[in-house]
């Protein structure tokens, strides 16, 4: 007896009588290779006949090519940089990447990190090799200085440092870190509580200036429209004018003039939880709070057990905001709203997860959106995907090296860095169904 199978759908209908591997539903495959892997065994064509004592040789050798074509799906492969990155890349010593306190990739292979040691670190071969572009004369900080990085692109980065009553300097680069200039905004009274920055664009970005201390928070609000040459003070939370900034928090901008802050004007001992939301129309000026609308079984957006994370504006410009309810009937759920008109918001989707305690702090979910359409939640050492902009969530990953996410980033639907809450990148290349630490 001799057969001939031509088309994938007929090697399906002949594992289902011939038992010798099972088919992944979601296995994706080049045949070719499969068939390739047939046509050596069997020494001819595929059209040669076989007699049935071949035939199993040519079934052992379908099953091996397939096991080889799983592995190689969901193993994370070495990330390979494209070949005009390395061309570009500065010829600096490489360093160890040592322990990651904040990141920003910036694409499939270009990114930049800032190290617990206080050193900006940048890579153009997808995590495989870093090198050192600290600004210069930026060697000695202090425990209460407060930095945050931010990035557009493989060349384009800032840097803010916030040192206690003194002035936040804010450093930046258009040509990779090979040279940097600084800016230095004025400061608050009693600074010293933190800095964050968010840009739309190489030009557009804004930078707000937080207090310490457990008073209510109160912070500055400054933007810039040429890429941090100068920038202005726009609104403070303590001002008792109309429509000011209410209160310190995360700021996120989807556009040069809409944008949010989320946070909470707490009291003093209270811990920072963040249940409220307000929204400027004309690039930070002017402020109003927002109201949620209440999705069925989540309590009002006020409640202790909400918390509001930041927005996240994917690539095109729409905006999702994603808002946890840890203790609604001992579960936790991730509701999904989708941006409107005017600031407003529209429930979208309600994801419903297992988890033990609060999730704040190092246990805060991340969302990431590479795409209007492809999006990933990490929560408590799971990771969500989603291919229809949040509509409908499918579990991916459960790591057990990765319990608390800090960061996660998805420059592409296959390329995405997470950094852990112990200061380890990972990255993975097949859409988080697996993730390798990046070399260090």
């Amino acid at each position: 007896m001799s057969r001939n199978i031509e088309q994938p759908e007929e090697v399906r209908q002949w594992l289902a009588r011939h038992p010798v591997m099972q088919w992944p539903e979601d296995l994706s495959f080049d045949d070719q290779g499969v068939w390739d892997a047939v046509r050596a065994h069997q020494g001819g064509p595929r059209h040669r006949h076989r007699a049935d004592g071949l035939w199993a040789g040519a079934a052992v050798a379908l099953a091996l090519a397939l096991m080889l074509a799983w592995v190689h799906l969901t193993a994370p492969a070495p990330r390979l940089p494209h070949p005009r990155s390395v061309a570009a890349q500065r010829p600096l010593k490489p360093v160890q990447l040592g322990t990651v306190a904040s990141a920003a990739m910036a694409g499939a292979n270009g990114g930049w990190v800032l190290t617990t040691t206080r050193q900006v670190l940048r890579t153009t071969t997808g995590g495989q090799h870093w090198q050192s572009v600290t600004p210069k004369g930026l060697t000695s900080f202090s425990a209460s200085d407060s930095l945050q990085l931010a990035a557009r692109g493989p060349n384009r980065a800032w840097l803010a440092v916030d040192t206690p009553h003194q002035a936040v300097m804010v450093y930046r680069t258009t040509d990779g870190g090979a040279h940097w200039s600084s800016t230095r905004v004025a400061p608050i009274a009693f600074g010293g509580g933190g800095v964050q920055m968010d840009w739309v664009s190489a030009l557009n970005g804004w930078l707000e200036v937080l207090t310490a201390g457990n008073a209510s928070p109160s912070a500055v609000l400054y933007s810039t429209t040429n890429g941090g040459a100068s920038w202005e003070r726009l609104t403070t939370s303590t001002s008792s004018a109309s429509g000011h900034l209410p209160f310190g928090g995360i700021i996120t901008f989807q556009t040069a003039q809409s944008g949010w802050v989320v946070g909470s004007p707490r009291a003093a001992g209270q811990v920072p939880w963040r249940y409220y939301i307000a929204h400027s129309r004309d690039g930070g000026r002017i402020w109003h709070r927002v109201r949620l609308p209440e999705p069925p079984g989540l309590p009002v957006p006020a409640s202790l057990g909400i918390d509001i994370l930041p927005p996240v504006v994917a690539p095109g410009g729409s905006a999702l905001l994603p808002v946890m309810d840890s203790e609604t009937h001992g579960a936790t759920a991730l509701v999904l709203y989708a941006a409107g008109p005017h600031g407003t918001w529209t429930v979208r989707s309600e994801l419903k997860v297992p988890a033990a305690g609060a999730l704040r702090g190092p246990n805060q979910p991340q969302v990431a959106f590479s795409s209007s359409r492809d999006g990933w939640a990490a929560i408590n050492g799971r990771l969500y995907a989603t291919i229809d902009g949040g509509r409908h969530w499918r579990l991916v990953l459960r790591s057990p090296a990765i319990t608390a996410w800090a960061a996660l980033q998805f420059p592409t639907a296959t390329d995405g860095w997470v950094l852990d809450a112990r200061g380890h990148l990972w990255d993975t290349v097949n859409g988080g169904r697996a993730f390798g630490q990046a070399s260090r």
